[in-house]
């Protein structure tokens, strides 16, 4: 299995490193969806660097939608403001430069839809206001373990 990663912001706040099976995700925003890279020391350099420069940001809970290949994954969308908008570019132009190749690219750029996926047992409420403060670095198969997610680090917004 190739090793792909995520960047979130988690609402439900985690420890790091944390290791949860796939099915139980912590309730949390994707900024920027699943991506292989070689060069992940330099990646989390890069995040941290990022982080330090960025400020947090206030994001809404704007609806639902039902996304995935078969419209079955329940999520609650992101308005896209322009706060948002910047943050997931501006990932997005970390990891290119760092030769990140993504599952599915037509999710990022102009194509990137802000949502939480809602949890078994969490969810964001219509017009519910998120505090985005902090970024996370995830792990899609900790040893391999297409079973399991692992949180590499997390990096709080300091701009």
């Amino acid at each position: 299995m190739s090793q792909k990663y995520v960047i979130v912001h988690f609402i439900d706040k985690v420890k790091v490193p944390e290791e949860f099976p796939a099915s139980e995700w912590p309730l949390h925003v994707t900024l920027l969806a699943n991506f292989r890279i070689a060069k992940l020391d330099l990646l989390k350099d890069r995040l941290a660097d990022y982080a330090r420069q960025t400020k947090p940001l206030t994001i809404s809970a704007s609806g639902e939608a039902l996304f995935g290949p078969n419209k079955n994954v329940e999520v609650s969308l992101i308005q896209p403001d322009t706060g948002i908008v910047e943050l997931h570019n501006k990932l997005l132009s970390i990891v290119f430069k760092l030769g990140a190749v993504f599952d599915e690219p037509n999710f990022n750029g102009t194509g990137f839809r802000p949502h939480a996926t809602i949890q078994i047992k969490s969810r964001l409420q219509d017009k519910e206001i998120v505090n985005l403060d902090s970024l996370s670095l995830v792990d899609m198969y900790p040893n391999n373990e297409i079973s399991r997610r692992r949180i590499i680090e997390t990096y709080k917004l300091k701009g």
